[in-house]
């Protein structure tokens, strides 16, 4: 009686207090109520401390990949989903920040479904016939119900959230749900923009390669990782020459022009996971993992032979 009054059940579970009900008189009507009202404290009480626990790790990361990782595992773990993605918009498309038991996560971020989410603004509830076979599609498993929920900020969509299930999801499940929702948001917007920050602070601006404080950085982690790994690294730097006869004869106009049309040309020719930074003025210089002496030889020589062969036009 006096957990009822004070609201408080801390002490009082399901497993412990609900009475036994071996009538169906007035005294085990009201011990029906009373259990009801048990049960509603203690899933009030579980959705809390699990908003609570899912604002907590929001506001603790700002890396957007580790960030949604988190995310999508305590939204599983909390809605007992079978699978789930989370899908952010970025540099104009929809992508996938994290997924769990999805088959080729980004094949699905044009579905009717998530489009239709991110249009309205609404939670789009998928369910299926139990007979109905979906072939793996979606997931490894047979799924009854997927819901997707948009995932708003200032009005803006930020991308959705994915869940799917063996079973439809209880009504309680999805009022956590919405309550997960925002702060989520809220938390990716404030991720996204780290990331833009942080590309700004890498960039060398007019070149749009990566800049010298922020190359060399990158150049010791990966120095560090061929160490670990007893890998060859490779490290190429080169410059422009007689680049101050140009910035002296055409101006700095027409230099930057070149600086600008020569990152691009490099970007080209280097392999894929190669790293090349503007070290300074006219000076560059190329990270190349796993790269053996031969290789940098090669890549260099062709670079010089490019540049030779390619005319700038100003």
């Amino acid at each position: 009686h006096e957990a009822i009054k004070t609201g408080n059940t801390n002490g009082c579970t399901p497993e412990e207090c609900l009475l036994e009900i071996d009538s169906d008189d007035e005294i085990g009507e009201s011990a029906q109520a009373f259990n009801h009202l048990v049960e509603a404290l203690s899933s009030s009480q579980k959705t809390e401390a699990a908003v609570r626990e899912f604002t907590k790790m929001l506001t603790s990361e700002l890396d957007l990949e580790a960030l949604s990782t988190q995310a999508l595992a305590l939204l599983m773990q909390q809605t007992e989903a079978d699978a789930g993605a989370i899908f952010i918009e970025t540099g104009g498309r929809m992508v996938s920040a994290a997924s769990h038991a999805i088959r080729s996560p980004n094949s699905i971020v044009s579905s009717d479904h998530i489009r239709e989410a991110l249009k309205t603004k609404k939670r789009q509830i998928v369910s299926l016939p139990q007979n109905l076979t979906l072939q793996g599609v979606l997931v490894d498993f047979q799924p009854q119900e997927i819901i997707v929920d948009p995932l708003v900020h200032k009005q803006a969509p930020l991308g959705a959230i994915v869940l799917a299930s063996t079973a439809a999801f209880p009504e309680h499940v999805r009022t956590r749900m919405i309550l997960f929702r925002q702060p989520l948001a809220l938390a990716l917007n404030n991720a996204l923009d780290h990331e833009r920050l942080q590309r700004l602070a890498a960039i060398d601006p007019l070149t749009g390669l990566y800049n010298r404080r922020f190359g060399l950085a990158r150049l010791h982690e990966e120095f560090s990782r061929a160490v670990r790994q007893k890998m060859p690294l490779g490290v190429l730097m080169f410059d422009i020459d007689h680049f101050k006869k140009v910035n002296d004869t055409y101006g700095h106009l027409i230099g930057d022009r070149i600086l600008t049309q020569m990152s691009t040309l490099c970007r080209s020719l280097l392999r894929e996971g190669d790293i090349v930074m503007r070290y300074g003025g006219e000076e560059f210089l190329a990270i190349l993992p796993a790269a053996s002496k031969e290789d940098i030889a090669e890549i260099g020589e062709r670079i010089r032979r490019i540049v030779e062969e390619t005319p700038f036009d100003v």
